[in-house]
């Protein structure tokens, strides 16, 4: 008669753990898979993932820069930046505590040369084309017509009633508007240092003004949430863009002034078509301020900077977000250099940051 073997007690104590085993499996597994669903986005793009002090690139659908690197620092907040028009150098206003107006060497690094001439701080800075004159704008009311190469004054505007936050010289060199607190945009002539006259048309603060690139028109934003376009010769409102919901932070022309990019102060940016006055793309990301924005070159792209701590470049056609930098303290303000290369911007901490675009 034959037997049966009697049960393996191995085999039996395998398949008791089995189901145990393909668990422990998938619990290993999951973490894997997880990762590989947020470390790439839908399309493929790696998103970085760093502990570091210093601004990364924080996500980015396809490559637009290296990431920002720190040129310096003032002694306080650093409150506006601009670039030479030949875009060698980079230029900052200081805070109170360090109103002065420092000169950086984008190549090195580095602060190569100071100009002192306000109180308070320094609010915003424009240089004429040739970048042989330069116009700031300060809380402490007043506004400086410098010549760059000497350091000198050539003339003193104000003071004004209450803190001025924005200055911009003309296409042509000879005229500049200034404005702030007072609702007033104050238009100059730089020759003879005389006001000429005073725009009125803004309900309260005038955070920002700047030309149009054949300087035929003027753009002025501020707290009435108005984007208000002026013709410069008859120096009167010809227009108000009026579909933001929070005070304006700034606006301005595309190179052909067909379209117009405007923030505001809860994130909102806006495309408007000139000929139209109407909206006719909306970029949604940024939740606080906006400090800063520039049609890049291609006319395809758009660039932002923000209270947010990041940097955001934006297709202009689809509203997309195709990168965004993080940096460690707040923007106030983000300048573009003329040919659409380098990147600079102001921060609350007191430094200024580089960013080179490919």
């Amino acid at each position: 008669m034959t037997h049966a073997a009697p049960p393996d007690p191995v085999s039996r104590t395998r398949w008791r753990w089995a189901p145990v085993g393909i668990l422990l499996l998938l619990l290993c597994i999951a973490p894997v898979v997880w990762l590989g669903k947020h470390l790439f986005s839908q399309d493929g793009a790696a998103i970085t993932v760093q502990k570091s002090s210093t601004p990364i690139a924080r996500r980015s659908s396809e490559p637009v820069a290296s990431g920002p690197v720190r040129l310096g620092t003032h002694g306080t907040a650093v409150s506006s930046v601009a670039f030479t028009p030949d875009g060698r150098l980079g230029v900052s206003g200081g805070s109170a505590g360090d109103p002065s107006i420092r000169f950086w060497d984008l190549a090195g690094g580095g602060s190569i040369r100071r100009l002192e001439g306000h109180r308070s701080n320094v609010k915003a800075i424009s240089f004429s084309a040739d970048g042989k004159r330069m116009l700031s704008a300060s809380a402490d009311g007043t506004s400086c017509y410098w010549e760059v190469d000497s350091g000198k004054v050539l003339h003193r505007f104000g003071p004004f009633g209450g803190e001025l936050w924005t200055a911009a010289i003309a296409p042509d060199g000879q005229h500049a508007v200034i404005g702030g607190q007072d609702g007033l945009l104050h238009y100059l002539d730089l020759s003879s240092g005389n006001e000429i006259t005073g725009l009125a048309g803004h309900r309260g603060l005038i955070e920002w003004a700047c030309f149009s690139p054949d300087g035929t028109q003027l753009l002025s934003t501020g707290d009435d949430a108005i984007v208000h376009v002026w013709d410069v010769q008859r120096r009167t409102e010809i227009a108000r863009l009026a579909d933001h919901r929070f005070p304006v932070r700034l606006a301005l022309f595309s190179r052909d002034q067909k379209e117009i990019i405007s923030g505001d102060h809860d994130g909102g940016i806006l495309l408007w078509n000139v000929a139209a006055r109407s909206v006719v793309r909306r970029f949604v990301g940024h939740r606080q301020r906006i400090q800063g924005l520039a049609f890049l070159p291609d006319g395809q792209r758009i660039v932002s900077g923000c209270a947010d701590q990041t940097a955001r470049v934006w297709d202009k056609t689809t509203g997309r977000e195709l990168g965004s930098f993080s940096y460690p303290a707040p923007i106030n303000f983000l300048s573009l250099s003329a040919d659409g290369r380098q990147i600079i911007t102001a921060h609350g901490n007191g430094e200024v940051h580089l960013l080179r675009l490919p």
